[in-house]
């Protein structure tokens, strides 16, 4: 009974994915098992899925079996990277995150449900701070990210906040003070303790 119910589900979600029309992109593939692949990538959002084309062949993959993916998007003319993170340790489930700015601290964004099929960056996506290995809202940043930044910054950091009169509250200056510190970091001004 139970195999028919999950056979039932399993060609539903088939079916489903089959008579939608994807963007296909060239792109790389990297599995859990550290396997790269090379061809054609359709994401899948929503379902937090690829589907990968090689060969004729056409295979989903869920989040949980993703480490990494990434592709040149031609119509925005942009190279997009998405990885798959857990949830929470536990019950946690994998979903897809594209990859926003990369360094000792990431910002990622998830696509929300249900938005239009022209995207707008600043209201169809949700935006998380990924560092040591936890993954928060970017809401919280000025609470729980920005003193920590502050005090690793000094006074390089608190100057370029005040010379371009950002607010930490504001989301588009969160991520250009993220930017900035990574910089730092980079750069080796700040050695970072994370």
């Amino acid at each position: 009974m139970k195999r028919g119910i999950c056979f039932l589900l399993l060609s539903f979600t088939i079916c489903k994915l089959a008579a939608q029309e994807y963007t296909w992109h060239e792109g790389a593939l990297v599995l859990q098992t550290q396997q790269v692949l090379v061809g054609a990538i359709a994401v899948e959002a929503a379902h937090d899925i690829i589907l990968f084309r090689s060969s004729d062949h056409i295979h989903v993959y869920p989040a949980h079996r993703i480490q990494s993916f990434q592709f040149f998007d031609v119509k925005d003319n942009i190279n997009r990277k998405y990885v798959s993170l857990r949830e929470s340790e536990a019950w946690g489930r994998h979903r897809l995150y594209e990859v926003v700015l990369n360094g000792t601290i990431d910002i990622l964004r998830r696509q929300k449900h249900n938005v239009s099929p022209v995207l707008s960056d600043a209201d169809d996506f949700l935006y998380y701070i990924y560092m040591e290995d936890n993954l928060l809202s970017l809401k919280t940043f000025r609470s729980k990210v920005y003193p920590a930044l502050l005090k690793e910054g000094g006074v390089s950091l608190s100057m370029f906040v005040m010379e371009k009169s950002l607010s930490p509250q504001e989301p588009s200056h969160a991520i250009e003070i993220i930017r900035y510190y990574n910089g730092l970091v980079q750069s080796d001004a700040i050695v970072a303790t994370r």
